[in-house]
C-alpha cells in the first residue's frame, strides 16, 4: 500500500469522521433544547422574548439533516477499508480524534453530572434544566460506548449497525416532532413578513413620539415626519408596497396599522424569541390590524418635559 497516498486519504476521511460527529451532536442537542424550552420555558425571561427560537430549531434540524448522514457514510465507509486492510486501524491519527472524543464526552458526562448535583442542592433542580442535562448526558454516552468499542476492536458489524439505526430512529424522530413547531417554510416566510412590519411599526412609534417632542402636537400623517430634521423612517410595507396606516384619535392618542399574515394572539403559546420586537403589545391577528399608542408628557432629569408612549 502506499504509504503518502493512504495516510493523506486515511486523514481526511477520520478528520470529516469526527468533525460530522461533532456538529451532529451539537445540532441534536440545539433542537432538542429547543423543544425543551418550548414545552418548558424560562418563566424568569424577560417578557420581550423568550427561551424558544424557531430560527435556533431550523438551524438546529438542517445540521442535523445533512452532517447526520455525512457521519454515517464516512463509517461504513472506514469499516469497509478496515476489512479489506486491518492495519489502516493502527493510523496514529485515527486514533488520536478517538481518545480526544472519549476524553471529550468523558468530561461533558462529569460536568453535566457535577451541575445536577450542585442545583439540586440548592433547590433549584427543575425539570427544563434535568431534561437538558439529560439530553446532554445521553448523547455524550451514545458517542462515548460507541468510540470505547471501536477502540477495543469490539464494534462488529451488527453492533455497529445497532448503534447506526438507534441513532436514526432517535433523530428523526427528533426531527419529524420539530416540524410541528416550526411550520411550514411558507409559514416561516409569512412570520418573517410580519416581523418586519412590526419592527416598522415600533421604529415609527419613536418617531412619532420624538416628533411631539418637538412640535408639542402629533404629526397629521406619516408624510409629516418625513422632513431634513426628523429621522426617516420606513412608512410602507416592503412586501406589499402599500403604505402603513396612521390615525390621530386624539390630542396624544393615535393608532397604527398594518395587515399581518399570521396570528400571534395565542396566549398559550411558548414566546418566540425570533423577534427582537415581539413583546405583549405588539400582538396581531391575521388581516389588517390596528395599535392604539397614547404619547403621554413625564418630566425627566433635565427639568423638560419629554413624551413617552404607553402601550396598552
Amino acid at each position: 500500500m502506499n504509504k503518502d497516498t493512504s495516510s493523506a486519504k486515511d486523514f481526511f476521511l477520520h478528520l470529516l469522521s469526527s468533525i460530522t460527529l461533532y456538529m451532529s451532536a451539537v445540532a441534536f442537542l440545539i433542537v432538542a433544547f429547543q423543544l425543551i424550552g418550548y414545552f418548558f420555558p424560562d418563566v424568569s425571561v424577560e417578557s420581550w422574548r423568550g427561551d424558544y427560537s424557531s430560527d435556533a430549531l431550523r438551524i438546529g434540524i438542517s445540521m442535523l439533516l445533512i452532517t447526520l448522514p455525512i457521519f454515517f457514510w464516512t463509517r461504513m465507509f472506514l469499516a469497509k477499508m478496515y476489512v479489506t486492510e486491518p492495519e489502516r486501524k493502527e493510523f496514529k491519527f485515527r486514533k488520536w480524534l478517538m481518545y480526544l472524543t472519549l476524553f471529550v464526552s468523558a468530561i461533558i458526562i462529569i460536568v453535566s453530572l457535577i451541575m445536577t448535583v450542585n442545583v439540586f442542592l440548592s433547590g433549584d433542580l427543575t425539570a427544563r434544566f434535568f431534561s437538558k442535562v439529560l439530553a446532554t448526558v445521553f448523547v455524550a454516552i451514545i458517542v462515548l460506548t460507541y468510540y470505547f468499542s471501536a477502540i477495543k476492536d469490539t464494534l462488529t458489524k451488527q453492533k455497529r449497525n445497532m448503534y447506526l439505526w438507534a441513532t436514526s430512529v432517535i433523530s428523526i424522530a427528533l426531527v419529524v416532532s420539530s416540524f410541528a413547531f416550526i411550520g411550514s417554510p411558507q409559514k416561516a416566510r409569512l412570520q418573517r413578513f410580519d416581523n418586519e412590519r412590526i419592527s416598522d411599526l415600533n421604529a415609527l412609534m419613536y418617531v412619532v413620539q420624538n416628533y411631539y417632542a418637538t412640535h408639542e402636537v402629533l404629526p397629521t400623517s406619516l408624510d409629516a415626519i418625513q422632513s431634513p430634521d426628523m429621522l426617516k423612517e420606513n412608512t410602507v410595507d416592503t412586501i406589499t408596497l402599500k403604505p402603513y396606516g396612521y390615525t390621530v384619535k386624539s390630542d396624544t392618542t393615535y393608532t397604527l396599522c398594518a395587515t399581518f399574515d399570521t396570528d400571534t394572539k395565542d396566549a398559550s403559546a411558548p414566546r418566540d424569541s425570533t423577534s427582537g420586537w415581539w413583546d405583549s403589545s405588539w400582538v396581531h391577528q391575521i388581516g389588517e390590524y390596528c395599535f392604539e399608542r397614547t404619547v403621554d408628557i413625564v418630566p425627566v432629569k433635565d427639568g423638560f418635559a419629554r413624551p413617552m408612549p404607553v402601550v396598552e
